[in-house]
């Protein structure tokens, strides 16, 4: 068994800030570099959307909503520490994700079928590797921030 002590160079400094910012402080430091991580995977999920469909910037006729304003960032609720990036602010995308079955109406009339087009959960496994590396940055990136404006 390998007995390798591991220092961190800084990490005492931001222990020491981040104990000595007040409750709603530190709450406000997670949830920002949370929303920053989360960010990542929503820019790259909008690409990859663009690169499956060409309307993804028209907007729909009924909302006015265009398909890439679907893909959103959840905030995180008081006691979670975890952030949600999903498509279901526009259903739609739904169905660009899983695709549709054969659809008929009583009558016999056939309504399509939506080839699926994966480009969201892909995504969020090419990328998440690189939310992962960048959330220690941007937690200290965001203790800082709020540091310096004491």
């Amino acid at each position: 068994m390998n007995n390798d002590n591991l220092e961190l160079t800084g990490a005492e400094e931001l222990v020491k800030k981040f104990t000595e910012l007040t409750g709603r402080e530190q709450t406000k430091a997670k949830n920002m570099a949370l929303k920053k991580g989360s960010d990542i995977l929503v820019k790259a999920a909008k690409q990859s959307l663009r690169t499956v469909t060409k309307g993804y910037n028209r907007p729909n006729w009924w909302n006015g909503k265009t398909l890439e304003s679907g893909i959103k960032y959840s905030k995180p609720s008081k006691d979670s520490e975890t952030a949600k990036v999903h498509i279901m602010a526009d259903f739609r995308l739904k169905f660009w994700e899983l695709g549709t079955q054969l659809r008929r109406t009583k009558a016999g009339a056939s309504r399509g079928v939506h080839k699926r087009h994966s480009f969201f959960q892909p995504t969020v496994q090419a990328k998440m590797s690189e939310v992962e590396d960048s959330m220690g940055r941007l937690f200290s990136e965001s203790i800082d921030k709020i540091w310096n404006k004491k």
